[in-house]
């Protein structure tokens, strides 16, 4: 189960101010990393992964795909808590998921695509800046501030994910004051549906 909150940045000023911040919600952020991420969103030629309740997702991050299915839905204002199976495709691996390793990410995959082929929906490209969160000696959640393009479509995002040593009542804090402090709105949709949405109005649908 993946839990996180998610805001959009309505400006690239906002955008640096966040990454500059020491504290946030009177934590503490520890300075991190940044990451260039591909992501490959796939699903078979009827969208039986998407009608199924999930997105699937391959990403190439540091010489490594990794393949993701995330559950659709599941917000309540900026905080999200979707299920989650991954799995490591080792390199050449094909995207027939009968090739795939054992585990749930293989059973959900074969359960909703049959035997049919995974293709592209389409790419997603971002840079990452991440950031941790410390409450004390405790590293609650992980911050990443990300630039994301989507076809000619640049935005920007905020997602707070716990750790397994944070819990809601942090992510609330952290939501509340992401909203009264910083005036963020809340993003209920995830990666994958504001992606969509935004390649319809590129396509003018």
């Amino acid at each position: 189960m993946e839990i996180e909150a998610k805001f959009a940045v309505p400006d690239m000023s906002t955008f640096q101010r966040l990454l500059a911040a020491k504290t946030l919600a009177g934590m503490r952020l520890v300075a991190g990393t940044t990451q260039e991420i591909h992501d490959r969103y796939l699903d078979t030629p009827d969208q039986a992964i998407r009608r199924g309740g999930y997105a699937c997702r391959l990403r190439q991050r540091a010489g490594k795909r990794l393949l993701t299915f995330k559950g659709l839905g599941g917000a309540a204002g900026a905080i999200h808590q979707r299920a989650e199976h991954e799995t490591t495709l080792p390199a050449g691996a094909s995207l027939v998921p009968t090739s795939w390793p054992n585990g749930p990410a293989r059973d959900l995959a074969e359960k909703l695509c049959q035997d049919q082929p995974l293709e592209t929906l389409f790419d997603l490209h971002q840079t990452r800046h991440i950031r941790m969160l410390a409450n004390g000696d405790r590293t609650i959640a992980e911050l990443s501030l990300d630039e994301v393009q989507v076809g000619a479509t640049v935005y920007l995002e905020l997602e707070v994910e716990l750790t397994l040593n944070g819990t809601m009542d942090d992510l609330r804090r952290i939501a509340h004051d992401l909203v009264t402090t910083w005036h963020l709105a809340p993003e209920p949709r995830s990666k994958f549906e504001l992606a969509l949405a935004t390649l319809d109005i590129q396509r003018g649908l």
